[in-house]
């Protein structure tokens, strides 16, 4: 492949790269516009999500290690 061919697929993956962040950029634009002033700069939805997503995590370890717990019982109990 020529270096020009190379040079051409990098710039149109930079490009479509470029057009995907742009379309992000916009969609939590919208979100902070209809937010009703909750957030005031896309920085704040984005850790708002990381927050969220944290929290989620967490409370589905803490929900299986429940479910293993009362399964066990469970079983204990049908073995008395």
């Amino acid at each position: 492949m020529m270096q020009g061919e190379i040079l051409k697929e990098k710039a149109t993956r930079i490009e479509k790269q470029k057009n995907a962040v742009e379309k992000y950029e916009q969609f939590l634009k919208q979100v902070m516009n209809k937010s009703g002033g909750e957030y005031n700069a896309i920085e704040e939805i984005v850790k708002r999500f990381e927050t969220l997503n944290t929290t989620h995590k967490e409370l589905t370890a803490i929900q299986q290690k429940k479910e293993a717990q009362l399964t066990q019982m469970k079983n204990e109990a049908t073995l008395d």
